[in-house]
């Protein structure tokens, strides 16, 4: 699936309402990417340090008929398979997509896509695994 990119730059670089912007270099796509926030930026070293993700792309698409407007954080290309993640922003649970975005579900499966819902990373348990793949990325 992920032998070429489906998606190649973000769809929307619009920085959110008091959100911290950050311009990173992406080692595993070869390009700069800015990231809004500190759970993009965790997500994004989940998805480099991750081996079998063989590529990715930040803010892909908009979710269609959203209100408000709402943008799918990260395209995630496996070998076998592409994940549209949407991270939540708070540790609370988000709503089911299927419920909540019906078409928007619908619409993922017509085109092979598998909808993930994260919860931003637990800081307690993954913070010293997150510090290093920060000092790893900016090492490359």
């Amino acid at each position: 699936m992920a032998t070429t990119a489906r998606f190649v730059k973000a769809a929307d670089n619009t920085r959110p309402y008091k959100g911290h912007r950050y311009d990173v270099f992406g080692p595993k796509i070869q390009r700069m990417l800015t990231l809004f926030g500190r759970t993009q930026i965790d997500t994004w070293l989940m998805l480099e340090s991750a081996p079998l993700v063989l590529s990715y792309c930040e803010r892909p698409m908009v979710v269609p008929d959203a209100k408000p407007k709402l943008l799918v954080d990260f395209w995630a290309g496996y070998a076998v398979l592409d994940e549209l993640w949407l991270v939540n922003r708070n540790a609370e649970p988000g709503s089911d997509i299927e419920k909540s975005m019906p078409s928007f579900a619908l619409w993922s499966h017509a085109n092979n896509y598998l909808l993930r819902q994260l919860s931003p990373p637990d800081q307690s348990r993954s913070k010293v695994y997150l510090e290093n793949w920060g000092v790893i990325v900016r090492d490359l």
